[in-house]
């Protein structure tokens, strides 16, 4: 079974985007995958706005869309909650299960979602719009600021961290979290990458 890719989600919701209006770019937010010094770019730079795709009756030009390996994604949210962060009293958290086609998660916790699950509200968009924006897929690692600066001209400050958890747990079950994130897996086979 399929890890489920849906959009009811705690603490962070598909389809935000951070949008600069001049220059019809949207970053999509993937939680876990460079958004956080995104927002933070938004909100220290005027041109830029927070945008719910759901919202918008005009489909952004370009789409900027970060993805990270889903095991280096699971370590990072489990660090997370591990060290700095309460889990919300609303959120599942996440468990796994187990059924005949292998193991499956279930969790409302954004962090734990899917990546591909942040990808339906774009793709409903372009759908409901009927046009075809350009969309740039970077793969999520220590110079991903620097390469996005570098595509675009922005001047997103690659030095800064916010809220960086510590290393508490550096390994997983690689099997388990392939299979649960197949989905995902799948997504990231599927696309060309700008950087790499």
């Amino acid at each position: 079974m399929e890890t489920s890719v849906d959009n009811k989600y705690t603490n962070a919701m598909p389809g935000d985007c951070v949008y600069n209006k001049e220059e019809d770019i949207a970053f999509l937010l993937v939680p876990k995958c460079a958004t956080s010094v995104i927002r933070d770019y938004e909100k220290t730079n005027n041109d830029w706005s927070r945008i719910k795709l759901w919202e918008e009756e005009k489909c952004p030009g370009r789409f900027i869309v970060i993805l990270r390996d889903p095991i280096e994604r699971f370590i990072s949210t489990v660090n997370m909650y591990l060290g700095w962060r309460e889990v919300e009293s609303q959120t599942d958290f996440v468990s796994f299960k187990f059924s005949d086609e292998g193991f499956y998660l279930q969790s409302n916790d954004a962090h734990f979602k899917p990546q591909k699950s942040f990808l339906i509200d774009m793709f409903d968009i372009i759908k409901r719009c009927n046009v075809e924006p350009i969309i740039d897929y970077f793969y999520y690692n220590k110079n991903i600021y620097n390469q996005i600066n570098a595509e675009y001209g922005f001047s997103i400050d690659a030095t800064k961290r916010l809220m960086q958890s510590h290393s508490i747990v550096n390994g997983v079950n690689e099997s388990l979290i392939r299979q649960a994130y197949k989905a995902d897996y799948d997504l990231i086979k599927s696309v060309k990458f700008k950087n790499i």
